[in-house]
């Protein structure tokens, strides 16, 4: 439980949290105008109910045209609240200072009731706008009896809109699911942020649950700690559509339970796209543990996503995705510590059918990657075409034989049909004994433009029957160093016309130019 001491420290710098609110929830406020409602399904009952009287039937995911309430204390957030559960969900809202809610919820005086509820559970939605102007809301606290859906907000509609909001010094214990800000997104939540928070639960969100399509998460970030039995979550949930972007971890995610998963910036994301999200978190997980996102999937993009912190697993690990599923991930990096018990990964864990290869592309690592089995720098799973990528980082395996590392990619259990592709990539990093300079097992269907440093490996793959070894693609440092290998990337990428039609290409895709770095190794002209 948080202490009350810490509780108290954080309330007597409200002073200066004050002046500083604006610029942490991202230096302006936002305005991003409200969506127009969805058409509604009416009854004949209620259509004819409503003529007879002379009047419109009532929709509530419509405003109500009413002036902004103004918001100054914890009684008037109360106020709003019950208004909003009492059936008026869509009227707008604005802060006008920081608020302490400790007058209204707290340990010895209950827990604080969600908006947009009925008796604690989900009933309704909020559709109006909730605007925090830069302020800061302090003190929410839930935890047993009434908690099992704790939150700030229960559900967000499609016209909903919160933004411009920070939540500092929450304290949420629930015996079942538990975000912040909103446990259930359908709308538009824009520049807010979660710091020095305490989320439990056995589904556990940084600031927000779930999302569903059409939804909009964009410029959040959690700076609190999320621990969950099942699935802990820095910033946001699992997401059905729609947009995640400009979100960041730099919290403590962790993930207890045996099946426990735990994601630095977002469970997951179907048919939509996650772009420019980061962790510099630590995310520790019992069986699954991702730097940024758990799962890539259904056509979704993930573009320009990257994990500078520390990501462990008694499983499996990922710098920045567990489960890019018949997707693309484009510009996306791992600078920080991987390390799986079972399995690990720089990048990204893939996965796609034979007709709809996922694709990773531009992509690169340069942190540490170690597991007990397989450990690949790039991307580790099956039906994925690996394009346009690089390897600098210490990439090794314990296991010797019939698992093992390699600098880029790499299969780890096949079924059904599997066929695996490899362009314009190279590796240079440190790589354990027996490890393949480019893939574990030979494996690809086709390679070209593809290599590896001759000092950093045997062979291109190893055979885990016969430890057979092929040096095809082995080149000196010097090539790599001295702008050999540099000019036959570049020239791989200017002629570039496309993937082939089995990919999960959902846009133009491009190849990026390189450019040697500061140690002569090619590197993509957009790092710094």
């Amino acid at each position: 439980m948080m202490k009350k001491s810490v509780m108290k420290l954080c309330m007597a710098a409200a002073a200066t949290a004050a002046v500083l609110s604006l610029s942490a929830c991202g230096g302006k406020t936002t305005d991003t105008e409200q969506r127009e409602a969805k058409e509604t399904e009416k009854s004949g009952v209620s259509e004819l109910a409503a003529a007879l009287q002379g009047k419109e039937d009532e929709d509530p995911m419509k405003g109500d045209n009413q002036a902004v309430i103004e918001i100054g204390t914890a009684e008037e957030l109360s106020e709003f609240r019950d208004r909003v559960n009492a059936g008026e969900q869509a009227i707008d809202a604005v802060l006008t200072a920081d608020i302490d809610l400790s007058s209204v919820c707290g340990e010895g005086i209950g827990n604080w009731v969600p908006i947009a509820s009925e008796d604690g559970h989900f009933g309704g939605s909020y559709n109006g706008v909730f605007d925090g102007a830069g302020h800061v809301i302090r003190g929410l606290y839930m935890e047993g009896e009434g908690a099992d859906y704790a939150a700030l907000f229960l559900k967000l509609g499609y016209t909903g809109i919160i933004k411009d909001l920070g939540i500092e010094d929450a304290f949420l214990d629930s015996n079942d699911q538990a975000a912040v800000l909103v446990l259930e997104n359908g709308g538009i939540i824009e520049n807010c942020y979660a710091s020095e928070t305490s989320v439990k639960g056995r589904d556990a969100y940084g600031l927000i649950g779930t999302c569903t399509e059409e939804s909009v998460v964009k410029n959040c970030y959690n700076r609190g700690t999320v621990q969950g039995e099942n699935h802990a979550c820095g910033v946001v949930g699992d997401c059905y559509g729609g947009e995640i972007s400009g979100c960041y971890n730099e919290g403590e995610v962790l993930a207890e339970g045996k099946q426990g998963r735990a994601y630095g910036v977002a469970l997951g994301i179907s048919d939509g796209t996650i772009t420019d999200c980061y962790n510099t978190g630590t995310v520790t997980a019992v069986f699954e543990a991702t730097g940024v996102i758990g799962g890539v999937r259904s056509d979704a993009v993930m573009t320009g996503c990257y994990n500078t912190g520390t990501v462990t697993s008694d499983g499996i690990a990922s710098g920045v995705s567990n489960g890019v599923v018949e997707a693309v991930m484009d510009r996306c990096y791992n600078t920080g510590t991987i390390t799986g018990e079972n399995m690990a990964v720089g990048v990204a864990r893939v996965e796609g059918d034979v007709k709809k290869k996922s694709v990773a592309v531009n992509c690169f690592n340069r942190g540490s990657v170690s597991a007990g089995s397989n450990a690949m720098g790039i991307d580790l799973g099956m039906n994925c075409v690996t394009i346009n990528c690089y390897n600098l980082g210490t990439v090794s395996s314990q296991n010797n034989g019939m698992s093992g590392a390699a600098g880029i990619a790499g299969t780890a259990v096949t079924y059904g049909e599997c066929e695996q592709r490899m362009y314009n990539c190279y590796s240079a990093g440190a790589l354990s004994e027996n490890a393949g300079g480019l893939s574990y097992w030979k494996d690809m269907a086709e390679m070209e433009s593809v290599f590896y440093q001759e000092d950093t490996a045997v062979g291109y793959y190893f055979s885990r029957k016969g430890g057979e070894q092929d040096t095809t693609h082995s080149v000196s440092k010097e090539a790599l160093t001295g702008g050999e290998v540099l000019e036959k990337l570049n020239a791989f990428a200017e002629s570039f016309s496309g993937l082939p039609e089995d990919c999960a290409e959902k846009y133009g895709l491009t190849l990026d130019s390189w450019k040697a770095g500061p140690d002569g190794y090619p590197v993509f002209e957009w790092e710094s």
